[in-house]
Parts: structure tokens; C-alpha cells; sequence
């Protein structure tokens, strides 16, 4: 089984294991860092032990995914976690029997890419180096190895990994199919399709970086915007890059248009639990080292936090969501 990150970087990694067989499992899963937990106590409760794969999978909750994971080991699942996300518990996992390979400097993409490249067949490779570009593109995490790589594609291999990442793929098992069988012969590589997707993918972007910067507060260096949840790692990955600006926050407590509020309505209206209702989720991008600050305040506000150094995330009861940004705020203020 591989339990991948429901993100690019996620699936192109759990793709490159795929090609390299070493489950020659149909079990393909995503997780956000939010539904991980809930998923691994569904996955003890219900399947026998087996193999797992996990990649570039962190959780909100770090406790609780250690025991989890735990509690998974102890009843002889085979536990292969693969990340490149900052945790602080990778000796206790180890202790357990879990094999836990991370590198915090390069995307998971190409952790996975480096350990495995060997055992795919070279007439497979040119699809792996494919995946590589595309989780490393997509992760801006851009190295020698990525753009070695990338010299040696034409322009429409090239041409492919930019409409999907453009495109927002919301389906990986159907990427993964595309990539792995037969592309679209009609159109470029497989693009025929994924142009369709990504010029409505990028009206659609260019619409929230509108919305960003027009109801964005600033103060000195720190941006923050209210935004609809769906879209806040847009905002906040837009804001950083926006002159004289060291943190962005996006807010998940924005207003979506009325029939995203209809659907995420229905959505959660037979779940007895309420989470949806009751916490609020925030994106941080920071040019300087963040993550400490973040993981200390979401847990001083009864919530959950942590990332990357640059990059995290926190969900705040909403009871605490206005100390939780007033007290976060001041923190970045006082960083040099």
C-alpha cells in the first residue's frame, strides 16, 4: 500500500515507487495532514498487517501521528516512511521498527527518486525523470539533479510538466494512468486534455491573486489575507513573493463564491464530526526559519501546526484564531 500526500509532490513520488515495483499494489491512497491520523486508526482497525508505503506525509498533530504510527508497527504492519518534512520524533519511530528515510532539503520527489532510480527499468526511467521535474517544479524546490534533468527534455516534455502543474490535477490515479500507459496522440505528449484544464486552471488563479491583493492587510513586513480554505496556500505562496514582504498568512475564513459554500455545505452536513465547523486553518510562507514559532503557538492555542522551515501550516480553534494571529504577528515582527 502507498499512502501518498494529495499534492504533486505526493503523487509523483508514490508514482516513481510504482515504477520501480516495489508493490505491484493497485492500493493507491491520499491524505491531507489533517485526515492522516484519521486514516492510519481506520487502517488498524480494518486491514491486516501489510507493507506501507508513506510519502511526503506529515500531520497536523505530530503526537498523535507518532502514536499511530506506532500503534501500527506493534501490530506488525511493515512501516516505510519517506518525507521531507521537518519531525521530532524520527528516533522514537526508529525505536518501533519503522524505517524512516528524510531529507529535509530537497522535495520528496527526489528522496524517492534518489533511493529507488536504480531498481526501474531503463525503458521507464524517462517517465521517472518526468515525475522528478514535475514534484520538484511544483514544490519549487529546484536543484543541480532537477535541472539536469530538465536540459535534457524537449520542449514538449517540458511543455507537459507545465500544463500539469497549471492544470491542478485533481485526480492522480488518472495522471498516473495517462503517464504510465498511453498519452493522447492527438495533442502534445498527453496535453490535449490538461491544456483544456489548465486555461481554466489559470483563469482561475489569476481571479484569487486579484482577490489577494485587494483584500490583503499589511503590516511592515507581514501580509495577511482572509481566504476562502481551498485556496489559502495559493494566497499565501502569492503574498511572499510580493516586494518588502518576510511572511505572508493566509486565513482560512474567507467568504468562497455561493455554490463552493452550497457544496462544502452538503459536504459536511450528515458528519457527525463538526471539525469543519469549528476550527480554522492557516497558511504561513516566511522567508526566514519559522516552524518552531508556528508548531509552539498552534499548540499554545489548543491547536496544530509545523511544515517546512519556509512553509507551514497551523488549524486554530476558532475560539483562539484572533490571539493565535495577533500573538503570531507580533512574533514575526520581532524576527531579523
Amino acid at each position: 500500500m502507498i499512502i501518498a500526500h494529495k499534492d504533486f509532490d505526493g503523487f509523483c513520488a508514490a508514482g516513481i515507487l510504482i515504477l520501480a515495483e516495489l508493490d505491484k499494489l493497485k492500493d493507491l491512497h491520499y491524505a491531507t495532514v489533517g485526515y492522516i491520523n484519521k486514516f492510519l486508526k481506520k487502517l488498524a482497525v480494518n486491514d491486516k498487517p501489510k507493507e506501507i508505503y508513506l510519502v511526503d506525509i506529515n500531520a497536523d498533530n505530530s503526537n498523535l501521528y507518532l502514536k499511530r504510527l506506532t500503534d501500527l508497527a506493534v501490530k506488525g504492519f511493515k512501516i516505510n516512511l519517506i518525507d521531507h518534512h521537518r519531525f521530532p520524533y524520527d528516533a522514537q519511530l526508529k525505536a518501533a521498527g519503522i524505517n524512516v528515510i528524510r531529507n529535509t532539503n530537497i522535495c520528496c520527489t527526489q528522496l524517492v527518486y534518489e533511493r529507488y532510480i536504480e531498481k526501474i527499468n531503463e525503458n521507464k526511467k524517462q517517465k521517472a525523470d518526468f515525475l522528478l521535474c514535475l514534484g520538484a517544479n511544483d514544490d519549487r524546490i529546484i536543484t543541480p539533479l532537477v535541472e539536469k534533468r530538465m536540459t535534457r527534455m524537449r520542449t514538449e516534455t517540458l511543455f507537459d510538466v507545465y500544463a500539469c502543474i497549471m492544470s491542478g490535477l485533481q485526480n492522480g490515479r488518472e495522471f498516473l494512468s495517462n503517464l504510465f500507459y498511453e498519452r493522447d496522440k492527438n495533442g502534445v505528449g498527453f496535453t490535449k486534455k490538461l491544456f483544456e484544464n489548465a486555461t481554466n486552471r489559470r483563469f482561475i488563479l489569476e481571479k484569487i491573486k486579484k482577490e489577494t491583493l485587494n483584500k490583503q492587510e499589511v503590516i511592515k513586513n507581514v501580509r495577511i489575507i482572509h481566504a476562502y480554505t481551498s485556496y489559502i496556500g495559493i494566497a499565501a505562496s502569492y503574498l511572499i513573493e510580493q516586494p518588502n514582504t518576510d511572511f505572508a498568512i493566509a486565513v482560512g475564513d474567507g467568504q468562497a463564491n455561493i455554490s463552493i459554500r452550497f457544496k462544502d455545505f452538503m459536504k459536511n452536513l450528515f458528519r457527525r464530526n463538526l471539525q469543519a465547523y469549528t476550527n480554522i486553518r492557516v497558511s504561513i510562507r516566511s522567508r526566514k526559519p519559522i516552524n518552531e514559532i508556528v508548531s509552539g503557538l498552534a499548540k499554545k492555542y489548543n491547536g496544530y501546526g509545523g511544515g517546512h522551515a519556509l512553509a507551514c501550516g497551523a488549524t486554530i480553534p476558532i475560539e483562539n484564531i484572533n490571539e493565535f494571529l495577533l500573538d503570531l504577528t507580533q512574533n514575526f515582527l520581532k524576527l531579523r
